[in-house]
């Protein structure tokens, strides 16, 4: 206990003086911390830029028509994704709220101005908050329907190597792949033909042209098919990706 008792005894209790010189630096300090502060006037939080549709200001000319383009025309689009393999002889669509827009909204020395856009409000799975608009060109010419791209990969739609699709009805079927189904499968090649009746959304388009056009796949790249008649346009797009071959992604047009 006594031992105890010693070294309790040797703690070190400061007297008043010493507590006051360790006072007064800091009071000092902070004065003359609080008196570099400055009252900076309370700021809103930024603001979103505005959105303007591309649509603003033009007439509506209906549905995109691949034989008779017109400034005005614009086409909606519902993204779906649906999972299965290659010996899928059907698909069934999971459809996600994302709604995207192709419109024409122009003419130059290149062709109509297309413009491709998902609705803000729209958003759901397949794309962020940003909002970004896609432009490049469409030209009729002769019997097909050309895709003129501004740069590579600016696109929700087309490819870069898909740069036209025939306007003439394919003699042939497409019997595999019934109801204008992606191939979720790989290949490295590009093929065409028909369907004679497709169905999604409550309507039916008959017949379809079908183009398949897997050529990318073996550069890690996507298999695309387009599905389109000439009053329509394009009716169904989809992409399925080399790394996921039994998933497709996609477009479904929507009625007006």
């Amino acid at each position: 206990m006594r031992a105890y008792c010693l070294l309790k005894s040797t703690h070190f209790y400061p007297d008043n003086n010493t507590m006051k010189n360790y006072f007064f630096p800091f009071l000092l300090l902070f004065v003359v911390f609080s008196a570099c502060q400055k009252k900076e006037p309370l700021q809103d939080p930024p603001t979103a830029p505005k959105w303007t549709s591309p649509l603003a200001g033009l007439p509506d000319e209906g549905r995109i028509r691949w034989d008779n383009l017109k400034v005005g025309q614009r086409s909606r689009y519902l993204y779906f994704e649906a999972n299965g393999n290659s010996l899928t002889t059907n698909i069934t669509p999971a459809y996600n709220q994302d709604t995207l827009v192709l419109a024409i909204t122009g003419q130059d020395a290149q062709g109509f101005i297309l413009k491709e856009f998902v609705i803000p409000d729209s958003v759901g799975t397949f794309m962020s908050d940003t909002i970004y608009v896609y432009t490049n060109h469409l030209k009729l010419e002769q019997d097909s329907l050309k895709f003129i791209p501004e740069k590579q990969y600016n696109s929700l739609i087309f490819n870069s190597t898909t740069h036209a699709l025939s306007l003439s009805a394919f003699a042939a079927p497409v019997t595999e792949y019934p109801e204008a189904c992606p191939y979720l499968g790989y290949r490295s090649d590009k093929w065409e033909g028909f369907t004679n009746q497709h169905t999604h959304l409550g309507h039916t388009y008959s017949p379809l042209n079908l183009v398949y056009d897997y050529i990318d796949m073996p550069a890690d790249g996507w298999g695309y098919m387009y599905a389109y008649d000439v009053p329509n346009g394009l009716v169904r797009m989809t992409w399925v990706s080399f790394w996921t071959t039994d998933l497709a992604k996609g477009w479904d047009l929507l009625e007006e």
